[in-house]
C-alpha cells in the first residue's frame, strides 16, 4: 500500500517536486520567524521546525515572498496563514507527510438559464403538439404546443438529460452541459414509434404475462422500494408494464412503451417514468429510463408542511446530498465520514477520512463536472440519521437468511444504526455535476442504506434550488 501511494505521488507530481523530511505531532508548536523570504524557503524552514514533509509541485507557487512570525503555532494553523489566497490546499498523509495540491475551487451557482425549441416529426417536418419535453430527473417540463414549440425557464447551471417524449413517437434524449446565463435552443424531429414492445429475447425457460399479479408485486417492491414512504406510492397505471420472467435464473423484467405513473403521497410528488429497461434479479436490481417530477398541490397547510418536511429527510443522507457536499468540501459538518475498505466483509478502516476528499476528486476541463475516482470500497456513515425500523427489520431477516452469516453472528433483535452505504466503481471514475447529480450511475455498484432507498424515496436533482423557482 504505501509503495503504491508513492508511486502515484511521482506521477502526480513528476520532476520539480520537493520533499523535506522529520515526523512530529499535529499538535505540537513551534516558533518561526522569516522576513521577505520566498515561500518555498518558508516552507523549507517550515518543515526543519515542525519536522513534517512537505510535498508539492513548484508550479504552484509564483515567486511572491512572505513574512511570518509565528509563537506557539501548529502547524496546521501555519499552513492556513501560509496558504490564505494562493488557491492552494493540504492534506496529511500518514504520520510525517503533508501534501499541498491545486485546491479544487467549487463556484456558487445561482444564475439560471432558459431553454426553448420546436419539435418535428422527422421526414415530413409536420410540427408536433403535446410532446413531455423535461430535464431527467427534476421539476422542470414544458409541452409542446400547435406550432411544436416550447419553453422550459428557470434552470440551474448544471448537467442534465432532456428528454422529448410522446406516445406515438420514438422518445428522443439528448446530453448537455450549462455555466453560462445564456439561453439554450434546442430543435428536434422526433421518429414514429412503433405501437408494440419488441419481444425480449432470451435464451432460457421464458415465461411471460403468466403470473402477473406476482410479477407486479415483485416490481414495485424491487422499483418503489419498501420503505414507509414508498408505502405511501401508488402505482397508477399498472396495466402500461410489460414483465417477462426468467425463472432458472430468477430474473423479473419490465418495459413500458408509456411513461410509468408513480403518485407519492408521502413525498407531494407525482413520478413519470420514462422505463426503457427494467432487470431484477436476486443479487442486483437495474433500471434504465428517465423519470420527471410534478408537485403535488394542497389547500391544507398542515398536508403541505408535511410534505417539505418529508422532502428534507428523505434528501438529507442520500447519495445526491453526499456528492454535493462533498464537492462543496462541507461533508463532514453535514454528518457524513468517509473511508475506504478492501471488501465487503471488512469493515475497518484502511484510510482516514481527514482528506480523503482530496485523493478521490478531481477537475475536470469541463465546467462544473468532476470526476471521482477510486480502486477500492467507499464507506459513507451518514451520522445524523439513524436506520429506518423497515430497513433494520429487512436486515434482521437478511441475517436469518444468511448461511454465511457475514457479520459473525446470528443477534436475536437488530438495534438500528446509523445509516450505512457502500460505493464500488464498475469503471474507472465517475462524473458528478455541481448539482450532485451522478451522471453516469451505472459505473456505480451500491450496497447498505443507499440501495435499500429506491423511487419512494426520490427528491428532484433540483430540490432545494430549482423547485423555489416557478
Amino acid at each position: 500500500m504505501r509503495l503504491r501511494i508513492w508511486l502515484n505521488l511521482l506521477l502526480i507530481f513528476g520532476i520539480g517536486s520537493f520533499t523535506f523530511s522529520y515526523a512530529q505531532s499535529k499538535t505540537a508548536t513551534f516558533n518561526l520567524t522569516l522576513e521577505n523570504e520566498p515561500l518555498e524557503k518558508v516552507l523549507d524552514t517550515l518543515s526543519f521546525v515542525s519536522n513534517y514533509n512537505f510535498t508539492y509541485n513548484s508550479s504552484l507557487f509564483n515567486s511572491d515572498t512572505l513574512s511570518v512570525d509565528f509563537e506557539g503555532t501548529t502547524i496546521a494553523d501555519a499552513l492556513i496563514y501560509i496558504l490564505q489566497g494562493k488557491g492552494v490546499s493540504y492534506f496529511f498523509d500518514g504520520p510525517d507527510q503533508i501534501i499541498l495540491k491545486k485546491a479544487l475551487l467549487i463556484p456558487s451557482i445561482s444564475q439560471t438559464f432558459s431553454i426553448s425549441g420546436k419539435v418535428k416529426q422527422e421526414g415530413t417536418g409536420v410540427n408536433i403538439s403535446g410532446v413531455s419535453v423535461f430535464l431527467d430527473g427534476t421539476t422542470k417540463v414544458a409541452f409542446s404546443d400547435d406550432n411544436g414549440e416550447f419553453q422550459m425557464r428557470g434552470i440551474p447551471f448544471g448537467s442534465y438529460n432532456i428528454v422529448f417524449s410522446h406516445v406515438s413517437y420514438v422518445n428522443e434524449v439528448f446530453e448537455f452541459s450549462k455555466s453560462s446565463a445564456k439561453d439554450l435552443v434546442v430543435d428536434v424531429e422526433l421518429e414514429i414509434g412503433e405501437e408494440l414492445l419488441e419481444a425480449v429475447e432470451i435464451s432460457g425457460n421464458l415465461t411471460k404475462d403468466k403470473d402477473r399479479e406476482d410479477y407486479l408485486e415483485d416490481f414495485k417492491r424491487q422499483f418503489i422500494g419498501g420503505s414507509q414512504n414508498s408505502q405511501e406510492c401508488i402505482l397508477v397505471n399498472p396495466d402500461v408494464i410489460e414483465f417477462a420472467s426468467w425463472k432458472e435464473q430468477g430474473a423479473l423484467f419490465a418495459s413500458s412503451i408509456e411513461p410509468v405513473i408513480i403518485q407519492n403521497d408521502a413525498l407531494g410528488y407525482r413520478l413519470y417514468c420514462e422505463l426503457s429497461d427494467f432487470v431484477s434479479t436476486s443479487e442486483s436490481v437495474r433500471t434504465i429510463g428517465q423519470v420527471r417530477f410534478e408537485e403535488l398541490s394542497s389547500t391544507d397547510s398542515r398536508i403541505s408542511k408535511k410534505w417539505d418536511q418529508k422532502r428534507r429527510e428523505a434528501y438529507q443522507g442520500s447519495l445526491q446530498h453526499f456528492f454535493r457536499s462533498l464537492l462543496e468540501d462541507s461533508y463532514t459538518e453535514e454528518g457524513f465520514t468517509i473511508s475506504m475498505i478492501d471488501n465487503l466483509e471488512d469493515m475497518s478502516e484502511d484510510m482516514n477520512s481527514e482528506r480523503l476528499r482530496d485523493r478521490i476528486l478531481h477537475e475536470t476541463n469541463q465546467p462544473l463536472i468532476w470526476e471521482i475516482k477510486f480502486d477500492k470500497i467507499l464507506k459513507v456513515l451518514f451520522h445524523r440519521e439513524l436506520e429506518s425500523s423497515e430497513y433494520t427489520h429487512a436486515r434482521m431477516r437478511a441475517y436469518k437468511s444468511d448461511t454465511k452469516n457475514t457479520y459473525g453472528y446470528l443477534p436475536l433483535k437488530i438495534k438500528p444504526l446509523k445509516q450505512q452505504s457502500l460505493v464500488e466503481l464498475r469503471e474507472e471514475s465517475v462524473y458528478v455535476d455541481i448539482n450532485g447529480h451522478v451522471l453516469n450511475p451505472t459505473v456505480l455498484s451500491i450496497w447498505g442504506y443507499w440501495s435499500w432507498e429506491r423511487m419512494g424515496d426520490l427528491v428532484p436533482i433540483n430540490y432545494d434550488l430549482g423547485e423555489k423557482i416557478n
